[in-house]
């Protein structure tokens, strides 16, 4: 038996999990009342039950108040983090300290052990007047404190007679600082209520010089003298995004943070400044909040602007907050380069925000005189800068610009194959020649396909060429021409891109205005010679493939190799792609494409795994054969092991982060097992 929570019913919170009968497998979300925390689960489509939830925020609200907080047991969660939280231990009746590791936790978790105790402990405090307290606890101003904790407190402004919510650190303040509104009103509002006959005056209370959270958000990037290779966070202003970097372990500065989580929670909002005075230390802004009617504190959700994203969470309490989305949070780049964003456009409603690894230092100079109209920095680095161009002062800021030199490098620094925007409809006129553009940038250089709906067109044949430019050529239009046609780039980073192009028949009518009487009759049909047909190319020998699975037992680690049989035309003549999945494979570091249409993988993954297409063109005539592969996990190492406490090492693995020296050391088990690691973790 239970008793539903705050008046409401939660009976199907504590239902047990049902797939149902069928099995579409579709990925929900349930209540697991034994430990009070919303888990995964794949759902059948159809029956079950109603502790079924499609996301776990839906699953949170809705049940995370279903028990009493204090009878459930303590949950350190599933993520990598390291906070130190409280809980009710009921059979001990007493508060104590455990590390929250940041995710998948239930209610039973606090900030303090106060707050603790004053929701859980069982004993009364027997009150028979409010406690005596200084007036000037009451006046004494804000303070969050020095460190980068996130404690949400409540504090008295003496201005117009409140308490408001604010954000403590977690160390130092003063004692104007309540866990509960409450409490904050007790002791400060009914001490300082005064009936007066004179009209209320307002006093300013002077506030004490300190650091401010705009302060350490704004200090630059400092790794310090030493050479401890601790990875950090960073705020960076600018950018208004939480990037990672390598402390030494000294020195350094306060915007400094263990996760980008905290990063994130300290500084959201806070933008770069350039040469702002403050306001003085008298002016204070009185900006009342009204307090939310279920008890949490007014959420940021509606205000926070975000360049890639919001993420929205709740704590144990069912209060909602956000924070700004980083695409680079978790994505690593080589030495001699930094993670940027890319904003990618997947269709006319909607975008995508891609990290991509960029130069800090590009090839070329930059030019010797710039306009100095725009005085606001666009980039830091050459990083920060899309294509080959470079992070160039103009004399009072920092522009994205081309280099001078006449002949670029390609830059080395791979990026997704992306089409540039171009007129997406074209005129063909009936017998006269057609081209359809597609401007696909990338590195590595992409490789293009056209297709006409279901069926790839051949890069050269009687009808169609594709020129150097990507460019589909329509060698002479034909009425049955007319239609859609799409553009698909592929470099292997990323998912690709397409470009649809619609080719419109432009069909010559006569000129308006012409009489019947300025046509002559005739007694006979006009003599014409007709086009000959288009004929298939001479004796041309049938074209046909057989792929087979070189390897015995592909396992991660090894080599994989299949082989592509090509039999009718010269195989020079032949041009032959590989597929995986439907998606195109292309030549890199771990991938090589032999002369005689084999595919060689020097190191094979378990992802690797999956059906493998070879697909043979000449001429019009295309060729086609599948093969399924299977790639087993390589043995395990005693030695190697995985380090839980430093990365999530499944989202590294997804990832591909292995080769970076930190996740790699710490996810040795999980990394070599997938394949993409050797034996031995890698050296820092």
């Amino acid at each position: 038996m239970f008793l539903p929570i705050g008046g409401k019913n939660h009976e199907y919170c504590f239902l047990a999990q049902d797939p149902g009968p069928c099995n579409t497998a579709e990925v929900n979300w349930y209540y697991d009342s034994s430990d009070g925390v919303c888990k995964e689960f794949y759902y059948g489509g159809c029956r079950g039950n109603q502790n079924r939830f499609k996301t776990r925020k839906e699953c949170e609200t809705s049940c995370f108040k279903a028990q009493d907080v204090c009878s459930l047991s303590m949950v350190k969660g599933a993520c990598s983090g390291t906070f130190t939280q409280w809980y009710y231990d009921k059979d001990k009746e007493d508060c104590l300290e455990f590390v929250f590791t940041g995710c998948q936790g239930n209610a039973n978790r606090f900030n303090s052990k106060e707050s603790c105790y004053q929701r859980c402990r069982r004993e009364k405090l027997v009150t028979t007047q409010a406690p005596v307290v200084s007036d000037d606890v009451c006046l004494l101003p804000q303070e969050p404190g020095p460190c980068v904790g996130y404690y949400p407190m409540f504090y008295y402004d003496p201005l117009d007679n409140n308490c408001k919510s604010f954000v403590y650190s977690g160390c130092e303040g003063n004692g104007n600082r309540f866990a509960k509104r409450a409490e904050c009103e007790g002791q400060c509002i009914k001490k300082t209520v005064k009936v007066v006959t004179e009209p209320p005056r307002v006093f300013v209370v002077p506030q004490p010089d300190r650091t401010s959270n705009e302060d350490v958000c704004r200090l630059p990037v400092e790794p310090g003298p030493c050479k401890q290779a601790q990875p950090r966070w960073f705020y960076d202003a600018q950018t208004q995004s939480c990037l990672p970097f390598v402390f030494g372990g000294c020195g350094g500065n306060t915007n400094r943070f263990k996760t980008s989580e905290i990063c994130l929670k300290f500084c959201t909002g806070i933008k770069a400044t350039r040469n702002q005075d403050r306001a003085p230390a008298s002016e204070v802004t009185t900006t009342t909040t009204a307090p939310s009617l279920d008890g949490c504190a007014p959420s940021n959700c509606a205000d926070i602007q975000c360049p890639y994203g919001i993420e929205e969470s709740f704590d144990i309490n069912g209060c909602s907050s956000c924070r700004c989305s980083n695409p680079c949070e978790v994505h690593s780049c080589p030495d001699g380069s930094r993670c940027a964003i890319d904003v990618v456009r997947t269709s006319r409603e909607s975008i995508r925000s891609e990290p991509v690894c960029r130069r800090i230092v590009k090839p070329g100079s930059c030019p010797s005189q710039l306009s100095a109209s725009d005085c606001e920095s666009r980039c830091r680095d050459d990083a920060d800068c899309r294509g080959e161009h470079k992070c160039c002062s103009n004399g009072c800021a920092f522009h994205c610009v081309p280099p001078e030199d006449d002949y670029l490098v390609p830059a080395t620094q791979p990026e997704p194959a992306r089409i540039l925007p171009g007129p997406n409809v074209t005129e063909g006129k009936i017998g006269e020649p057609a081209e359809l553009p597609c401007n696909a940038i990338g590195w590595p250089k992409p490789t293009v396909t056209w297709w006409r709906e279901t069926t790839m067109l051949p890069l050269a044949s009687q009808r169609y060429e594709q020129l150097p430019n990507y460019a589909l050529l329509i060698r002479s239009v034909v009425h049955e021409d007319g239609g859609g046609y799409s553009c698909h780039a592929h470099n292997g980073i990323g998912s690709g891109s397409i470009f649809k192009v619609t080719l419109i028949i432009d069909i010559q009518a006569p000129p308006y205005g012409v009489e019947d009487s300025d046509f002559s009759a005739r007694d006979s049909e006009p003599a014409f010679q007709p086009l000959p047909p288009l004929q298939p190319f001479p004796n041309a020998p049938t074209l046909s493939t057989h792929i087979s699975l070189a390897t015995s037992s592909p396992t991660a680690g090894a080599p994989l190799q299949l082989d592509c049989n090509v039999t009718g035309p010269p195989t020079s003549e032949v041009s032959v792609t590989w597929r995986r999945g439907g998606e195109v494979l292309l030549e890199d570091e771990r991938r090589r494409m032999l002369s005689n249409h084999t595919l060689l993988i020097a190191k094979a993954e378990v992802e690797d795994g999956g059906m493998y297409e070879c697909v043979a063109q000449h001429g019009g005539s295309v060729a086609s054969s599948a093969v399924a592969v299977e790639v087993k996990p390589a043995p395990e190492d005693t030695s190697c092991i995985d380090n839980p406490q430093f990365s999530n090492c499944e989202l590294i693995v997804q990832t591909r982060y292995c080769n970076n020296k930190f996740y790699g050391k710490y996810c040795c088990a999980s990394c070599t097992k997938a394949g993409q690691l050797q034996s031995s973790p890698p050296h820092e």
